[in-house]
């Protein structure tokens, strides 16, 4: 986090979904689902949340979805469970954090928001510092 030099606001906004039948869905599709959708949030999280508790502020903002909360009916399974799992580390780095000036929350839009979403980025765009 450093090399940026002092970091006060991380938007985590990465997203990719296919609705690919669950029997259908490969290991392959699954763990860049989840890198694509979870890993992301993580190390993210993981970078900067040192970083800002040693500048005593930050705030941490994790993009995520109703679909992890209301099992994807709209999206697959890969997508709703790495979502939910987005979620839950948002509350958990958010615990971890809680008295140190970081905050970290997690909005869920639903199908009715307009994300714009364009074409899909390829796992190693999105996991690249």
């Amino acid at each position: 986090a450093s090399a940026w030099g002092r970091t006060d606001i991380v938007v985590n906004n990465a997203g990719y979904a296919k609705r690919t039948p669950v029997q259908d869905i490969t290991t392959e599709e699954f763990d860049d689902i989840v890198a694509i959708n979870m890993r992301s949030v993580f190390l993210s999280c993981q970078v900067f949340a040192d970083h800002m508790r040693s500048n005593g502020w930050g705030r941490i903002v994790n993009i995520t979805s109703l679909a992890g909360q209301n099992g994807g009916t709209v999206a697959s399974a890969h997508y709703a469970a790495a979502k939910a799992g987005a979620t839950m580390l948002s509350k958990y780095f958010a615990q971890q954090l809680a008295g140190t000036g970081v905050t970290v929350n997690s909005l869920l839009p639903g199908g009715a928001c307009d994300t714009n979403r364009g074409a899909p980025t390829p796992v190693e765009e999105v996991l690249t510092w």
